[in-house]
């Protein structure tokens, strides 16, 4: 059985439209059973799939069930392909559906909010150890070939050859549960679907055994923590230098900075976050203005962060006047890059 998560940080991106038409034409190719799972709130795919007049592909729920062991029973049955549509944002549900697949599906519209954003998703993939590779998805025309974007994020992974220009007939196949193919099997889009589909099959079978090897071997490198949302202004340091960020999510393992000023991937920098103190890290992806950083911490540090950050979250953020600074966090912070 193989497992294929859509996934994107950003509304819009058009993954739950291509869930469906991903599971659609694997069915129509004949790979056998085939489930989609809705772990969006929204349930996009769920009102989709309740308008189809064909029972198949069969629509599942995203529960407790969803787990190695329960996506094994589904192998039991008879199940050949999962298709997952996923919650926009890093959600636990969204780590969940990476831990579980054989590959993710980053559908990425080509313009710069997109392409920054990107690199955050990208993380937390590299993070579990799972192969993934971007769609670009809604470009403006047939003859709109997105250079500059193929360019931007063939830095950080593979992107598909397949490139989908929007066009009308997928908003059509919404009413009544339909799919392109479906509306006109001759159509462009279903084309384009079929050639998707190919691919993503064939590089399933390249990828998937390497990678499920990978997480067997190496659980250390998969995310133990859960991300949260935190939104504070910090500064990081490279040597006496200072620049200032912005703080988007944070774990006890890394965290996700916006800044004018991104260090170069490699980068060993000091982070100074509000309330909880200067910890080294490592930047591991730079998306335009958006940072990965890897913190190079100890095991004791690293449990003394997750106990701060439940602390923190669960609680009221603000320390104190007279409080003492946490261990590690300095009286007063180096000067500025900016003076």
């Amino acid at each position: 059985m193989r497992v294929v998560a859509f996934v994107s940080e950003m509304p819009g991106s058009g993954k739950t439209v291509l869930a469906g038409h991903v599971a659609a034409q694997a069915e129509a190719e004949g790979v056998g059973l085939v489930v989609v799972l809705d772990g969006d709130p929204a349930r996009g795919l769920s009102d989709w799939w309740a308008e189809r007049a064909a029972p198949r592909p069969i629509l599942g729920a995203w529960d407790r069930t969803c787990t190695a062991e329960g996506f094994k029973r589904l192998a039991k049955g008879g199940v050949q392909l999962v298709v997952i549509d996923t919650p926009s944002g890093h959600t636990a549900m969204a780590e969940q559906a990476i831990a579980l697949a054989d590959l993710v599906v980053l559908p990425t519209r080509p313009n710069p909010r997109d392409l920054e954003v990107a690199g955050a998703v990208v993380d937390m993939v590299e993070a579990l150890g799972t192969p993934f590779v971007f769609l670009i998805n809604h470009t403006q025309g047939e003859d709109d070939f997105p250079t500059a974007a193929v360019i931007a994020l063939a830095q950080h992974g593979t992107v598909c050859p397949v490139i989908l220009p929007q066009r009308s007939d997928f908003n059509r196949c919404r009413a009544g549960g339909r799919t392109v193919m479906e509306l006109d099997p001759d159509s462009p889009s279903s084309e384009d679907m079929a050639r998707l589909w190919d691919y993503l099959s064939d590089h399933m079978v390249k990828v998937a055994p390497a990678a499920k090897a990978k997480r067997r071997s190496a659980p250390g490198d998969r995310r133990r923590f859960p991300r949260h949302r935190y939104d504070q202004i910090a500064t990081y340091s490279v040597g006496d230098m200072v620049f200032p960020c912005h703080i988007a999510d944070i774990s006890a393992g890394g965290v996700s900075i916006l800044t004018a000023e991104p260090p170069v991937e490699g980068t060993e920098v000091t982070l100074h976050v509000p309330y909880l103190g200067a910890f080294k890290a490592e930047s591991v992806y730079v998306a335009a203005d958006r940072v990965g950083l890897r913190f190079l911490i100890d095991e004791q540090t690293q449990g003394d962060l997750v106990k701060q950050l439940s602390a923190l979250l669960h609680g009221d953020r603000r320390r104190p006047e007279a409080e003492s600074p946490e261990p590690g966090e300095p009286e007063s912070l180096p000067r500025t890059a900016t003076g």
